[in-house]
């Protein structure tokens, strides 16, 4: 995408963009990559992974050197990103507290010179977590604010948008934040992060109570008064 304040249109994000998704343990992953104009140094792309659990104690829970191994590989095939993003569920809250240093080893450390933004999931957060859920979101990803934040890469406007009441409700205090960083940011092409779906995207338990956003009318209204969010 080129790097200049400009936005991209919604309907030209679709088309110029390219997404390969798949769901694989131990990695749920997405690319994307999104090109305007040429040349290559016009393109910022950028790798998502989620739901890594860390500490879960499940046969299904891969060894966290195969983890290190597949993120190892996803730099090796994608050499140039502009940004890897964990989008939650970490580290799972029924685990050790040492399982909080296996992300920071594997993950955080793991990315090397690629910047790494971390969304906060409803394991960290609110998933009746024994700690206190924002200071343990904020040490593990090494956010020096809030869990709700922002930043800017290439012109590309990056937003964290956590649950934090619950797991599945964005507070007031949240919804009044991110309503004043898409003022401030109504010429950035932006893009918005978060755990659990805020419309209609996760199934098959895609009901409010557990995986969709309580008040996501609210939420979902708010983004539709900024076309800059795509």
């Amino acid at each position: 995408m080129d790097t200049g304040k400009m936005r991209i249109s919604r309907r030209g994000f679709l088309k110029n963009s390219i997404f390969l998704v798949s769901v694989a343990n131990p990695l749920t992953e997405a690319v994307f990559s999104i090109v305007r104009d040429k040349p290559e140094s016009n393109k910022f792309s950028g790798f998502i992974v989620s739901d890594i659990h860390f500490g879960w104690d499940s046969p299904k829970q891969p060894d966290s050197n195969i983890i290190k191994k597949n993120l190892k590989k996803i730099l090796e095939k994608f050499p140039n990103l502009d940004i890897l993003i964990d989008t939650g569920d970490a580290y799972h809250n029924t685990a050790s507290e040492s399982y909080l240093a296996e992300w920071v080893k594997v993950i955080s450390e793991g990315c090397s010179t690629v910047p790494l933004m971390y969304v906060p999931g409803n394991h960290e957060i609110s998933h009746n977590n024994k700690f206190n859920s924002e200071t343990l979101a904020c040490r593990m990803g090494s956010i020096p604010a809030r869990p709700y934040y922002s930043l800017t890469i290439k012109g590309i406007h990056l937003v964290s948008l956590p649950q934090l009441m619950g797991a599945n409700y964005i507070s007031n205090e949240v919804f009044e934040w991110v309503k004043l960083d898409l003022n401030v940011h109504k010429s950035y092409t932006t893009l918005i992060f978060s755990h659990n779906s805020l419309k209609g995207t996760t199934c098959p338990h895609d009901d409010t109570g557990y995986r969709t956003i309580a008040n996501s009318d609210k939420v979902i209204a708010l983004l539709r008064e900024h076309p800059q969010v795509i």
